[in-house]
């Protein structure tokens, strides 16, 4: 008995979940960068906090991020696929 590989639909998530592409790549790239921004922005108050600059708790630096890392799941799923490589041939 052999084994068949699954079938993929034609279409990716984002061009299925949203009317436009564009919309989908525009939205993946704001949601990636403001991910990253607050990943940073944790880092920043992870070191205040350790210099005792700043008076945040570890729940307001938790939640932040959880925020950075909702953010930047959610990009990545709305993130346009890439195609096959040139030296990549399909199954």
């Amino acid at each position: 008995m052999r084994s068949q590989r699954a079938q993929i639909p034609a279409h990716s998530f984002a061009h299925s979940r949203w009317g436009h592409p564009r919309v989908a790549a525009v939205t993946s790239v704001f949601l990636n960068k403001a991910a990253k921004h607050l990943a940073l922005l944790a880092c920043l108050m992870i070191v205040g906090k350790a210099t005792g600059r700043f008076t945040i708790g570890e729940p307001g630096i938790f939640l932040l991020t959880l925020f950075a890392t909702v953010a930047h799941l959610f990009g990545r799923a709305l993130s346009p696929r890439l195609p096959a490589g040139p030296f990549k041939t399909p199954p």
